[in-house]
């Protein structure tokens, strides 16, 4: 039903929901309530008129967002396939990744594989919705910020190279909510300089005292590990990004990763407890489970686990964490496309590394 709200291009009668779902009208009314509830969260209402039918209503970025959230699940074991989507109207996802990687490669950042198809589906959305005439009005940002920034630069190019492509105009609105979405990304430059450079001083400044409140509570000291430095860093600039232009993320991972490597995801709870109070706003579970991925990966560089996997092989534990690392912020996958046979590598390692 939520797909039919979220999809319909008008208002859509009971009596059409019910013969399409193979329900009674009676059984219609029921689940409103939840799609109701589903709704909410993003700000979207059930709009009823007389003699039409219903229809979702509200913000158009809140309707993307949770087009995005609802409709288009993601499965990170598996590469972003183009059929995958048509069903509910997504289409031209491989010529629209393969436009975004040529404006990323002809810049000096890195993106990731899992957030390069992020961006490539929230791109698929705004095209579709822009085909059925329904635009972003406004944003309550400030857009004079966005529009210097080098997301903005690389949001412009890519929307140049898909108009061509794909025979489509993007209004202005457009290009800054894809510059939003990528400034909600853990994108690095090559070329990297100095750690309080690239983060900038207030994302430096929460970096240290998670480090060191690491270090006293836990006894656990990340100091010397510059990658871990860099990839938390860079990835709490984008949690503070995300929370300020108001962009969702899920993570399928979450209950795996608290229930197989509780330690890291403790140390993670941590550093989402100093974030919030910073930010004066609580983290979301799904960001906190994403930051376990970096404790997660540092604690088996340096070997200062505390066993959380028992009878586990270190191996596959090194290498599932490596895979999840490498999703999040290696960006040397970003040119690489994952073998059938290494996902199913993955997913076995995943099945064996469970806590028994």
């Amino acid at each position: 039903m939520l797909t039919k709200l979220l999809t319909g291009k008008s208002y859509i009668k009971l009596e059409e929901l019910a013969k399409d779902l193979y329900v009674s009208k009676s059984t219609v009314h029921l689940l409103m309530k939840d799609v109701t509830e589903l709704l909410l969260p993003y700000n979207l209402t059930i709009e009823r008129r007389p003699y039409h039918g219903i229809r979702v209503k509200g913000d158009e970025i809140s309707l993307r967002s949770c087009i995005s959230q609802y409709l288009l699940p993601r499965d990170v074991h598996v590469p972003l396939l183009e059929n995958e989507y048509e069903s509910v109207g997504i289409s031209d996802l491989h010529r629209i990744r393969d436009t975004v990687l040529k404006c990323i490669e002809q810049t000096n950042v890195y993106l990731s594989d899992l957030e390069l198809d992020n961006l490539v589906i929230h791109i698929a959305i705004a095209i579709r919705r822009l085909k059925e005439q329904h635009y972003i009005q406004s944003f309550r940002l400030n857009l004079r910020e966005i529009a210097e920034t080098r997301e903005y630069e690389i949001a412009e190019n890519i929307t140049g190279y898909l108009e061509k492509e794909l025979h489509i105009s993007f209004p202005k609105e457009e290009i800054f909510y894809i510059a939003i979405h990528l400034l909600g990304t853990s994108i690095t430059t090559r070329g990297l300089g100095s750690l309080q450079d690239v983060l900038g001083d207030p994302v430096h400044s929460i970096l240290e005292t998670i480090l060191q409140t690491v270090r006293h509570r836990m006894g656990v000291d990340f100091k010397q590990d510059r990658e871990f430095m860099f990839g938390l860093g860079l990835h709490i600039k984008a949690v503070m990004n995300r929370m300020k232009y108001g962009l969702n993320i899920r993570n399928p991972l979450l209950k795996d990763i608290k229930t197989s490597y509780p330690y890291a995801f403790e140390l993670a709870l941590t550093a989402s407890d100093i974030l919030s109070r910073h930010l004066g706003a609580p983290i979301h579970e799904d960001e906190t489970g994403y930051l376990a991925i970096h404790f997660g990966a540092a604690l088996n560089r340096s070997n200062n686990t505390r066993p959380s996997v028992k009878h586990g092989n270190t191996q596959d534990l090194q290498m599932l964490y490596d895979l999840l690392y490498n999703m999040m912020n290696n960006a040397e996958t970003v040119h690489q496309l994952v073998k059938a046979e290494d996902v199913k590598n993955f997913v076995n390692i995943l099945l064996k590394t469970s806590v028994r």
